[in-house]
Formats: C-alpha cells, sequence, structure tokens
C-alpha cells in the first residue's frame, strides 16, 4: 500500500487534487500520487501541508515532516528556488518550519523509547507484532506507550488476544468507531481489564482472611493533620486519583465514562425535597452524625478527584468527631474503593458484586459513611438518607437485581442522574409471557412418538434432517466444494483428530446454523425452553487422513460444577452428517447417562479421595479409561456407537458421556452448530466463563474465530486462525429469527418475535409452511452467495485458489 502523507477526510468532497482554493479538512496524498503531477504541482501540494501543520499543531506534525522530507529528497524545491536554503526560510517565516522539527524529533524521540521496550518484552517491532487486520494506521507516540505498557504485563500472543477482544467489542457498541484497526482506546480497555483482575484479586485475597470477621481498624484525623488522598479513601471508599490522560484517541464513549464517573453533583440539589419522612434521621442518630452525612455527601461528590471543596468538609468533619471508630470488614472497604464509580448500565455486575458482599456481611453492620459509599457505587444510590431508608432501597433492588433498568424507571428518585426512560413521554409495557409445547414442537420436526425417547435415552438421532442440502446433487456438490476448498488451505497441525479448525463460516455452516427446524427441535429439547439463542462459531470435522485416531470421552462441561449447582445443563450438544457414517466410523456414547451421572461421579469422588488425588476441575471433563472402569460400565453402560446417516441430525443431553470412534475409516463430514442460551440481560450466556453476546455477534459480523468454546475453555487450547478466512462470503439475510441466530437481530426485534410466535405456536399448518419458505430462501442464498465465494477465493490467493486449481473438476460438477 503506497505511504500515506495527508489523511484523508471525505467529508470535504473535494478529488485530493482539486485544483480550487484549498479544503479546510486536509486531503489524502500518497507519494505514489505525488511522483504523478508536475514538480511546481508537488512542490504546491507539499509547502501548503506545512503551513497547514504550522496550524493544526501537533496532529500535522507528522505528516509536514514527511512532506518536508519528500521535498528534500526527490528535490522538488528547485521548482521555484535557487537553493533548499531558501524555501526553508521562507518556510521558517511563514510557518516555523524549525519549531516543526523540533518538535518532531521530540515525538521521534518518544516514540523509539516506547518501540525499544515493546522491542525489549516481545522480542519484535509493534510492526510486527500486530497482525495485519488490526494494524493501525498510524503509530501515534500515545499509541506505541499502551502498547509498551501492555508489553510489560502480558506476552505478545494474549495481548494479540485481548486487543482482538477489545476491537470487536469496540465495533459492537454504538456511538463508537467501527474501525477495526487498533486504537489508544482499545489498549486502554486491555489494560483497565488487567487492572480491575489485578484488583479483584487483592479483594478476593483480602476476602480469604478478613471477609466475615470483623477488621477492629479505627480512622483517626488528628485537628493538627492534614488528610491524605488515601485516608479519605478509607473513610469513603471513594478514590481521589485521577485518571491517566488520555492523550488524542480517545473516543466518543471514554468521555461519556469520563463525564458519568462518580455520584453525580447535582445529588446535593436533587435531595433537597420537602417530603419530611424522606429526611427524617433513623432513631438514634444525633446531630452530629448529621454533620457527619453532610460532610461525606461532599466528599462523595467529588470522586472523580475533583477535590478543591475536599478541606472545608474535612475540617467540619474533624471539628465534630476527632476520632471516628469504624468496624466494617477490611474485605469489605477495599472492594469499595477498587470498584469504579459510574453508570449504573455500565457496570452492572460489579456493582451488583458488592451489594452482594455487604449483604453477606450485614448491611445493618456497617457504619453509616461506609453504607452511604456501597449504595453509590454499588447502586448509583443517592446517599443522603438515613441508614434504614439505604438498607430498604438496597434490598429491594437485590431483590429485583435482574430487572434494574426497571427499577431505575419505577424509583427514578432514588437514582443519580436521569433515567433513560424518563426521555420518553410513555413507559412501555412488559413483554408478555410466551410458553410453548415443546413435546409438539419436537415431535413434529424429529417424528411422532420421539419425544418419549428423547427424554428416556437423552440422545436421538433424526435421520433425513437436512435432506433438502444433501439430496440434490447440484448443492450436495457446493457443499463438498466447500470441505475441499478449506481442506485446500488448512495448513493442518500433525496430529489434529480430523477437526478442520479454519473452517468456522463456510456457507453450508451458515444455512445450517439459521435452520428453523433445527432450531425448532433445539429449543424444545432444552431442559429451560430458552427460546433466545445465539450459534457458537465453531469449527467442522472432516476425516481426510484415513488410519489417524479421532478417539476422544469426555462431557463438554464441569460435571462437578453441574451436579452442584447446574452450570451447563441447559446447552444440547448437537451435530449434522454430511456422510453416511459406521459403527467404526462415527459418536460414541453412553445413552441414558443423565439418569447415572450423580451416581458415577460420587464413585469417582470416592475413589480419587481413596488415592490422594484431585478431582478433574476444568471447563470440560476427560473421561480417561482409569475414570470410567470395567465396574461402571456394568453398572452404568459402555460406550456404543451411535451412527448418523447423510442429512441425519444427533442432539444430545450434555449429562450424556460421548465421544468418537477410535481411527478414521473412511471421510467423515461433519457440522456443529452450537445454539447456547442467551440470559434475561442480553448479554450473558448460558456459561459466564464464554464470550458475550456482544462478542458472539461482533465475530458472526466479521467471520472471526472465537477465543473460548462453548464450555468457556480457551481456544488458545486447540488453536485458532488469528483472522478470518481471506475469501469468506456471508450469507445473505433470510429471516427474523435467522438474524439472530447470528447475532444480527435482538431476541425482542418485534420482527423475530413473530416468527417465532409463527414457528412456536399452536398453529402447525403456518409452522410447517414458514420451514418451508425459509428453507426454500436459504437455498436461493446459499447458491447466489457460492457464486461470489468462488470468484473471491480466486481473487485472494490467484495461482493458489482451489477453484482455479480444480477448474474442471468444479466445472463438471
Amino acid at each position: 500500500m503506497a505511504h500515506v502523507i495527508f489523511p484523508s477526510h471525505t467529508a470535504t468532497g473535494k478529488a485530493p487534487f482539486d485544483s480550487g482554493s484549498p479544503s479546510d479538512e486536509p486531503q489524502e496524498l500518497s507519494e505514489s500520487q505525488l511522483q504523478g503531477l508536475p514538480l511546481s504541482k508537488q512542490l504546491q501540494l507539499l509547502v501548503e501541508r506545512i503551513k497547514t501543520a504550522a496550524e493544526k499543531q501537533e496532529p500535522l506534525v507528522e505528516s509536514a515532516i514527511e512532506a518536508w522530507d519528500y521535498i528534500i529528497n526527490h528535490q522538488t524545491w528547485r521548482a521555484n528556488y535557487p537553493t533548499l536554503e531558501a524555501l526553508k526560510d521562507e518556510l521558517n517565516r511563514s510557518a516555523g518550519l524549525d519549531c516543526i522539527i523540533k518538535t518532531h524529533e521530540s515525538i521521534v524521540s518518544r516514540k523509539q523509547l516506547e518501540i525499544t521496550g515493546i522491542e525489549k518484552e516481545w522480542k519484535c517491532s509493534p510492526d510486527q507484532a500486530l497482525p495485519s487486520h488490526m494494524k493501525p494506521e498510524q503509530y501515534s507516540h500515545i499509541l506505541l506507550r499502551g502498547l509498551n505498557q501492555l508489553s510489560r504485563v502480558l506476552p505478545k500472543e494474549e495481548a494479540i488476544r485481548q486487543l482482538t477482544i477489545a476491537i470487536t467489542t469496540r465495533q459492537s457498541k454504538i456511538r463508537t468507531r467501527k474501525s477495526p484497526f487498533l486504537s489508544y482506546p482499545d489498549i486502554k480497555a486491555v489494560l483497565d481489564q488487567i487492572q480491575s483482575k489485578k484488583n479483584a484479586c487483592e479483594v478476593a485475597k483480602a476476602n480469604d482472611t478478613n471477609l466475615g470477621d470483623v477488621a477492629g481498624s479505627e480512622v483517626v484525623a488528628e485537628e493538627d493533620t492534614s488528610m491524605t488522598g488515601s485516608d479519605l479513601e478509607t473513610i469513603t471508599g471513594a478514590s481521589t486519583h485521577n485518571e491517566e490522560e488520555k492523550g488524542g484517541d480517545n473516543e466518543e464513549d471514554d468521555d461519556r465514562d469520563e463525564e458519568n464517573e462518580g455520584d453525580n453533583d447535582d445529588d446535593d440539589d436533587d435531595n433537597v425535597d420537602n417530603d419530611k419522612d424522606e429526611d427524617m434521621m433513623e432513631a438514634g442518630e444525633d446531630q452530629e452524625d448529621q454533620d457527619m452525612t453532610e460532610a461525606g455527601d461532599s466528599l462523595i461528590s467529588n470522586d472523580k478527584g475533583q477535590n478543591q471543596n475536599i478541606q472545608p468538609c474535612l475540617a467540619k468533619l474533624m471539628s465534630k468527631r476527632k476520632k471516628i471508630s469504624c468496624r466494617c470488614p477490611k474485605a469489605l472497604i477495599k472492594e469499595m474503593e477498587c470498584t469504579r464509580a459510574g453508570r449504573l448500565e455500565d457496570k452492572p455486575s460489579s456493582g451488583i458484586k458488592l451489594l452482594k458482599n455487604g449483604r453477606k456481611y450485614g448491611l445493618g453492620k456497617l457504619c453509616h459513611n461506609h453504607l452511604r459509599v456501597l449504595a453509590g457505587k454499588a447502586m448509583m444510590l443517592k446517599t443522603s438518607r438515613p441508614s434504614t431508608a439505604l438498607i430498604e432501597r438496597l434490598e429491594t433492588l437485590w431483590q429485583n437485581h435482574g430487572q434494574l433498568d426497571q427499577q431505575r424507571v419505577d424509583n427514578a428518585e432514588w437514582f443519580t442522574g436521569m433515567p433513560p426512560a424518563k426521555m420518553y413521554k410513555f413507559i412501555p409495557l412488559p413483554a408478555p409471557a410466551f410458553d410453548f409445547n415443546s413435546a409438539i414442537i419436537f415431535d413434529c420436526f424429529a417424528g411422532d412418538g420421539m419425544w418419549s425417547r428423547w427424554i428416556d435415552q437423552g440422545t436421538i438421532n433424526i435421520p433425513k434432517f437436512f435432506s433438502y442440502l444433501v439430496d440434490s446433487p447440484t448443492i450436495f456438490s457446493k457443499v463438498e466444494q466447500e470441505f475441499d476448498m478449506y481442506q485446500h488451505h488448512y495448513s493442518a497441525p500433525e496430529n489434529t483428530r480430523g477437526w478442520l479448525r479454519i473452517m468456522y463460516y463456510s456457507l453450508t455452516q451458515q444455512v445450517i446454523r439459521q435452520d428453523p427446524a433445527y432450531y425448532a427441535v433445539t429449543v424444545a429439547s432444552r431442559p429451560d425452553k430458552n427460546w433466545r439463542l445465539i450459534s457458537y462459531p465453531y469449527y467442522t470435522k472432516d476425516t481426510t487422513n484415513l488410519g489417524k485416531s479421532t478417539e476422544f470421552r469426555h462431557f463438554d462441561m464441569n460435571v462437578r460444577k453441574f451436579l452442584s449447582t447446574g452450570k451447563g445443563g441447559n446447552i444440547i450438544q448437537g451435530c449434522v452428517a454430511l456422510d453416511d457414517e459406521t459403527d467404526n466410523d462415527c459418536t460414541m456414547l453412553i445413552p441414558e447417562f443423565h439418569k447415572h451421572i450423580a451416581e458415577w461421579w460420587g464413585e469417582v469422588t470416592r475413589r480419587k479421595q481413596a488415592i490422594g488425588e484431585q478431582l478433574p476441575n476444568g471447563e470440560t471433563t476427560n473421561i480417561p479409561s482409569e475414570m470410567y472402569t470395567p465396574e461402571d460400565k456394568k453398572r452404568f453402560g459402555a460406550f456404543v456407537p451411535c451412527p448418523s446417516q447423510r442429512g441425519g441430525i444427533r442432539i444430545t443431553r450434555p449429562d450424556i458421556a460421548h465421544g468418537s470412534s477410535k481411527k478414521a475409516g473412511q471421510r467423515r463430514r461433519t457440522i456443529f452448530p452450537w445454539f447456547t442460551g442467551i440470559r434475561d440481560d442480553h448479554q450473558t450466556l448460558d456459561n459466564e466463563e464464554s464470550e458475550t453476546w456482544d462478542q458472539l455477534a461482533a465475530y458472526h459480523r466479521a467471520l472471526l474465530a472465537c477465543y473460548k468454546s462453548p464450555s468457556g475453555r480457551s481456544a488458545d487450547a486447540y488453536g485458532r486462525p488469528d483472522a478470518p478466512f481471506a475469501a469468506g462470503v456471508k450469507l445473505f439475510s433470510t429471516w427474523a429469527i435467522g438474524d439472530a441466530l447470528i447475532g444480527a437481530r435482538r431476541w425482542d426485534d418485534p420482527m423475530v418475535v413473530r416468527d417465532r410466535n409463527r414457528l412456536l405456536g399452536p398453529d402447525s399448518e403456518s409452522r410447517i409452511a414458514l420451514v418451508q419458505e425459509v428453507r426454500q430462501r436459504l437455498l436461493d442464498n446459499f447458491l447466489e452467495a457460492f457464486l461470489i465465494l468462488e470468484e473471491a477465493e480466486k481473487t485472494s490467493f490467484g495461482s493458489d485458489s482451489f477453484f482455479l486449481k480444480h477448474a474442471s473438476v468444479v466445472s463438471c460438477s
């Protein structure tokens, strides 16, 4: 790509070399474009750039220096000046060139220091470290500084992973830049997350020793001693430290965070109320406590460090009490200090956690000042209220912490700031409850009587489910070509066990993910009947290396946590077979194991304890041979083959032990839609350890591989592509629920609700008609998108293209 000297601002509507007067905004100007112009025109444009830089100051210093270097290197000064010094003298008079050069030298020096630090930690330059899809348009000093800070706390691979997550999260938010390139706020988001985890670790460590115990600490404020920032934090739990200056790369959401951080400065005004019942102090609180509350208000309202009023407040506070006794737990105080104030909607999980720990100790045991800090930081409550009122409100919010937005509407006077809903004249009604008959839906698509078999065995094969994809030679030949194309591009490691770990977003996978019947059967199978699902992007299986091992045995969940908390118990496993499987090449599982898993795990626990070994405790649970003994097989059943036929599907409960046959004896191609549930907040998925709805939606949009699996296990455990497939094509929209299943629509979208009611409602004829309509649109879109895929793959890979190398085979099919 040609080096860009002038940044692009297309809003002016002018061409880069418009012969008219220079626009107010600089236009894009590359070296290759310059060299195509007459020497005098080059000089004119470059001199204008230097003069503009003098007016625009630092943002254009870099481009001014590049322009000056170009003048020197290409001797464009010869067009109008006898010597280079003559041009330099004129630019010094009109634009302060020497000052620009000195500023540039300073910037270059600072940048080099940051680059040296990065090279020391990561053993390569920033440009070498960052993948091409995220390389910034410009390596500014503040961006390099952020990367240097990051390199000191994370290894390169983990840093790239976290930065990719930060970029996709930013892109998924409204009113933020959608650029795929790295910027400083992305780095800062990762650094902030690291700091939050560090703070959480400190809190957890303190909890281990202090939570539940009375700290017995006393905060002493002597009359002749000024109170420091840390002393202030001890009393109020509110930090007085300013954040590091963000620099020029800030985004709107960062600005909004700054504006909303801390308790609202209008809090004191809002607290002036004519309601005497609200303002009455609780029994036993004297005037001295009232003065303490007023002083504390001023302290908490200066949470951002704007502490110009702190000293008078402290003087009043210390004049009333020279010694403040506080017996609140140190661990809870530390957690309050670590919890950043801000908008309630920006931090519901951290606020709820803080309130949970406060209730664990006992809200009534907290001193009034720390109770106020907890109320303000955890739930953004107005805090100039007696303890009894604060506790009552906190308990109400705890009982309804799943509907905090509604609480902000119903009890707006409790909170700082203006609830968003108040901008609307009317409050919308809550969505009506929706229910459906799981057995009817299941039997409709699986066959009569299959629901009873599913309940009994916990696993079921449904033949010919995707016959519309495999029965047509025209369609299925393209399905096969997609698998062959990805195999052609896969640089496979030695032992893949048949996994094709670059095939995440093939057109075939996208069709299956949006299939209405497969969605309906999955929803009906879930114990919780959650109809809000999203497909967790996952790779395929394609056993082309015959004779290689494909064997494994496991659960896609933590068995111990499932039995104790139910975690992972709603995620139905399913796969689509694209070949006729045999008993020697198929899934292996133990039917009806869901009836015995608790008893078996009890036996495993006793055996492990007897020999002093720890129980497995990962996101998934492997089943080695010594863990499932011959005696277990007799009592609970043996692994048996469960072959599917081409176009058939298998769905299995998560508490059924499963795996694969030993070796690949034939080619076996399988697709895993992996539907996972979305909780009421429309963010958290079935497993909290997995990624969020926002992140999965961003991955689907960008055709990116995930960083975790549906179980929450890191993708680093098995490897993932660090960039999208270059020729990836996104399927056109086919129906509203299909969009929702890939994160392109929310599940409260009225069009999604309409399709849900029709598909899962009581009208069976309408349900079947909808499936037929959608499947026809899926096929039409598949064929149209496949033509685009062929051309994109040829263009992207040239002589290495699969379709070019296999043109004769493809054309025959």
